[in-house]
């Protein structure tokens, strides 16, 4: 039955996740906070959606924790923005273009894809490593491009964009609340 397989193949990928991985990419966000950087998330698809979900809980669940805020930003929320980079130039330099204007050393870019090769996201991903920003990837079993620029690589061992969806929206939870739960204050 194809629930089954699916399940099976869901418990599959989570138990190969790098916990270290995991750690790794919870002390980035803190250390990113702690220097006053923004944190941007990029993805198309149903990544956009998760990457949008990502940062209503950061920002929401951990935020709350103080009068200061996690400044979290999916690049991909402002549609208006989007389309316009899009439509007069090209849709593989919708990330970059924002990121040209607005980004930092102090900053953190998280990039969320199933095949890790959409030109977009390597473009980013590159720019970003040309000029010192760390990148963390969170993509599925493809050896996609963005590898080859990214600090962290989280990968999601499975083809099936729906398993490997699914692990970066519960990777989103798990990180979020983590932290949260930790008591740690993250804004010093």
């Amino acid at each position: 039955m194809y629930y089954d397989n699916y399940f099976e193949e869901l418990k599959f990928a989570l138990t190969k996740i790098d916990r270290n991985l995991l750690v790794g990419i919870e002390s980035m966000i803190i250390k990113t906070v702690k220097k006053d950087g923004n944190i941007y998330l990029l993805g198309n698809g149903g990544n956009t959606a998760t990457a949008s979900h990502w940062v209503c809980d950061f920002n929401k669940g951990i935020g709350n924790l103080s009068d200061k805020s996690v400044r979290m930003i999916s690049l991909s929320d402002n549609i208006s923005l989007l389309t316009a980079y899009a439509n007069d130039a090209s849709y593989d330099d919708i990330y970059l273009f924002q990121l040209e204007k607005i980004i930092q050393k102090r900053d953190l870019i998280i990039i969320l894809s199933v095949s890790g090769n959409s030109s977009n996201l390597v473009k980013a991903a590159k720019y970003a490593k040309e000029n010192n920003i760390t990148v963390i990837s969170i993509v599925g079993d493809y050896n996609g491009k963005v590898l080859d620029y990214s600090d962290i690589s989280l990968i999601v061992y499975s083809k099936n964009y729906g398993i490997v969806e699914d692990i970066q929206l519960s990777l989103g939870h798990m990180i979020s609340q983590n932290i949260k739960n930790s008591n740690i204050d993250i804004y010093r």
